[in-house]
């Protein structure tokens, strides 16, 4: 659904009530751009060799409602992008360019940040590998009961203090029942297409243990999440000024590109009580800005970029 505004009003110093539009962001657009993984992927070693000095921490800003707000103004700022080429040239072109890879990638760093912090898959993965142990746990030991096989065999599976330790007794035991097979096969109540299926979700609860023992050797993800954050605002607070360059007498370049800290517009059916937004902008805290950017030239009439 595309976005659109409303009318609300606001008054001139001399009191005069003109109209002001309210922005409703749209959602941003995906389809023709890169993946979130593959965005996140590509801007990796940006973000890791970002200084700390320059990483905005403090920021009251979701990265996730930024990133929104930053794709859904992408096919706006898209209508606008030859003027801004022919005014800034190669550097609008390579920020235009690179936007959408940011947004992208901050939308997946704060991803990640959720993933890390809930451990609910792991916890229901762990659930279904320690059914499936004392499922062949179970039936070795009642082939044992008919010493059918040597109990002490078992016992290097048995452990299952942990998720690391309850994968690794789980494929011992898995290993252990596929080399008797020929001497178990018929006396078990066990069949291949069992041990297909609990070696499958083994497997699977062994490459989630070991993609987030990978995450604790690399940055935290929240840092990272606050630089990517950081380099989606300043890629975005850019093309916002030039584009208020370019559309100084238009005066319309917040409907283009609203300011990552501007106000949602209400729920439909809210009332003043409602409570605000978390991303609303602080009123004591001004927006950060990046560094101004040098424009070449005449002044062109007391145009954004003034000294």
């Amino acid at each position: 659904m595309r976005g659109h505004s409303r009318t609300r009003a606001s008054r001139t110093p001399e009191g005069v009530c003109v109209p002001m539009p309210e922005i409703i962001h749209e959602p941003p657009v995906m389809p023709d751009g890169p993946t979130l993984i593959a965005a996140l992927a590509a801007k990796r070693e940006i973000l890791t060799n970002m200084p700390a000095t320059e990483v905005l921490h403090a920021m009251r800003l979701d990265a996730r409602s930024a990133a929104g707000i930053a794709g859904g103004s992408l096919p706006r700022i898209a209508r606008h992008r030859a003027a801004l080429i022919a005014e800034f040239g190669e550097r609008a072109r390579a920020l235009l360019d690179d936007l959408p890879t940011v947004v992208y990638a901050t939308y997946q760093a704060a991803y990640d940040v959720d993933a890390a912090e809930d451990d609910s898959d792991m916890r229901e993965l762990h659930r279904q590998v320690l059914e499936e142990h004392q499922l062949i746990a179970g039936d070795l030991d009642a082939l044992a009961n008919r010493k059918i096989i040597d109990r002490s065999r078992i016992d290097a599976g048995r452990s299952i203090l942990g998720y690391r330790t309850t994968v690794d007794s789980t494929f011992v035991l898995l290993s252990l029942t596929r080399s008797l097979w020929m001497t178990i096969q018929g006396r078990t109540l066990l069949t291949e297409a069992d041990l297909e299926r609990i070696e499958a979700k083994a497997q699977a609860m062994l490459d989630r243990l070991n993609q987030r023992e990978q995450r604790a050797t690399r940055m935290p993800t929240r840092e990272l999440r606050d630089r990517a954050l950081t380099l989606l605002v300043r890629t975005y607070d850019e093309i916002r000024r030039m584009l208020t360059f370019v559309r100084w007498a238009q005066g319309d370049a917040d409907e283009i590109a609203p300011s990552l800290y501007a106000r949602r517009g209400r729920k439909h059916g809210g009332t003043d009580t409602d409570p605000p937004d978390e991303d609303v902008e602080p009123t004591p805290e001004p927006e950060p800005t990046p560094a101004p950017i040098v424009i070449e030239g005449p002044n062109n009439g007391g145009g954004p970029f003034a000294p």
